[in-house]
């Protein structure tokens, strides 16, 4: 007690301490709302119980006398200073009292809690935490459904924790930002993976996506374009659909994670991902064809003729001799055969061919012999030939420290003043730094992997330099490759 015995509670007209059975508060509301907080806080259970009961009446009383209290939040708190209605924030501290009172979480309690939850999103249409919640609890009581075996309950409140998510996100992208509501986007994202393909759930995210700035989405490009293959039409619509939205307003970001998708060892999310681009390419075309000759060209300056091969044969020795597995070391060989088929394309593959082109066509010509007779002294011939060049090849590559652009891509050294950004610098509220030339000259880091060291002069006047790392995956029919870029700072 503060000196002189003075009860500072009496001040407001309100201690439930020292009066139990007072139902009705004559105290400031948002001082009721303070004290039972602090009373839920520092109490036991009981008290708690307490707490909540009185938070109940105080909810009843607000809601009753909402009129009466039009055009006096000045007086009695109805609209705190965060602009949040004390009514919502009364509904939403129900909502979690009950939810933390109810460790069983039966079917009663989880209507308790919905109704507590939903009075306070009704009470503050655009206060994104009543959204959250509302959200983050639709989406607990789905799994617990689900988990008893009743996906048929479960489904019922899907289609509410979408929504949640939505409004939830459009209410941050007003006042927090994207930061702050990713965890949301990925919650989202991932119901609408997994349920987007109920009638009820895809009406839900339509009018979802006319809420969110078409901005907020391009944080989780990469896991929206990962599942743009989804085998489910009505989710791989919807999520072509949105790329051709994005793509729009902000095709940049598109262009480099499009294009790998387009060279996915997968036919239909490589079709799934040309639909995309066919569209940007309508209203962005130059765009579109400097973003595939530059993803060509670092694909071919990302591992050169002679380390496919040298990784080629290293992968066919271990089918062969390991595992015993001809096909498999065939297989392995058979599209390189066919790269050199095709013809060289820069110096750096044209010497390729000059210096190792015979004894691979040879080698090549006895593999073919040996499928068609089964003549094993063919494919001991075969592996001689192949074992020769790569050892030469071996003894070669330490040597190769720089590249030249002009020898290993002409065509990146002739891009000039390109309109497509520098990648990895694109954002929407920050300006277009674009690709004014490739440096000529790249250094090969001396590791496994071997990675260039690539540099970009942007249109700012900053050089931006790149780790360019390549990786043939072996095992497949044709020459499939993936590129990884990361920024050097």
């Amino acid at each position: 007690m503060p000196p002189y015995g003075i009860n500072p509670l009496s001040h407001v007209q309100f201690d439930p301490e020292s009066s139990p059975e007072m139902t009705h508060y004559h105290a400031h509301p948002q001082v009721v709302l303070a004290y039972l907080k602090y009373q839920y806080a520092i109490g036991d259970e009981l008290k708690r119980r307490d707490a909540f009961s009185r938070l109940q009446e105080l909810s009843m009383q607000l809601a009753t006398t909402m009129s009466s209290f039009s055009g006096m939040s000045a007086n009695h708190g109805i609209m705190p200073n965060s602009g949040v209605p004390l009514i919502a924030r009364v509904y939403l501290t129900l909502g979690t009292w009950k939810r933390a009172l109810s460790p069983g979480l039966d079917d009663d309690s989880i209507q308790e809690i919905l109704i507590s939850y939903k009075n306070a999103t009704l009470s503050a249409n655009d206060w994104g935490k009543a959204w959250h919640i509302w959200a983050l609890f639709n989406t607990e009581v789905m799994s617990r459904y689900t988990m008893r075996g009743r996906p048929d309950i479960a489904g019922k409140y899907v289609v509410a924790a979408v929504t949640g998510y939505f409004y939830s996100i459009a209410c941050a992208s007003t006042t927090k930002g994207v930061d702050d509501s990713l965890q949301d986007i990925l919650r989202l994202l991932t119901l609408w993976f997994n349920h987007g393909a109920t009638s009820e759930v895809q009406i839900a995210l339509q009018k979802g996506f006319s809420l969110v700035k078409i901005e907020m989405w391009l944080v989780v490009l990469p896991q929206i374009i990962a599942r743009i293959h989804s085998n489910n039409r009505v989710v791989r619509e919807l999520i072509q659909s949105l790329l051709v939205r994005i793509g729009k307003g902000h095709p940049q970001a598109l262009m480099y994670p499009l294009l790998v998708a387009c060279k996915s060892i997968s036919i239909l999310r490589q079709r799934a991902a040309q639909e995309v681009v066919d569209k940007i390419r309508q209203h962005s075309g130059g765009l579109v064809d400097q973003a595939q000759l530059v993803s060509k060209e670092l694909i071919r300056v990302a591992i050169l003729w002679h380390e496919m091969w040298h990784e080629a044969l290293e992968e066919a020795s271990r089918m062969y001799f390991g595992e015993h597995n001809i096909e498999g070391k065939l297989a392995v060989l058979e599209p390189l055969h066919a790269m050199l088929e095709r013809g060289a394309e820069t110096i750096k593959e044209n010497a390729f061919i000059q210096a190792y082109g015979h004894e691979l066509l040879e080698a090549h010509e006895c593999c073919l012999k040996y499928r068609a007779t089964g003549e094993d002294a063919e494919l001991t011939k075969a592996w001689d030939l192949y074992y020769h060049v790569f050892r030469r090849i071996d003894k070669q590559l330490p040597s190769l420290t720089t590249l030249d652009l002009h020898s290993v891509s002409p065509e990146l050294l002739k891009c000039r003043k390109l309109e497509l950004a520098v990648p990895g610098t694109y954002t929407a509220d920050s300006p277009l730094v674009t690709i004014e030339y490739f440096v000529p000259q790249l250094v090969v880091i001396t590791s496994k992997q071997r990675p260039r060291k690539l540099t970009i002069h942007g249109s700012d006047g900053n050089d931006y330099a790149f780790l360019l790392k390549g990786h043939e995956d072996l095992r497949q029919d044709e020459r499939v490759m993936q590129v990884s870029v990361s920024i050097i700072y």
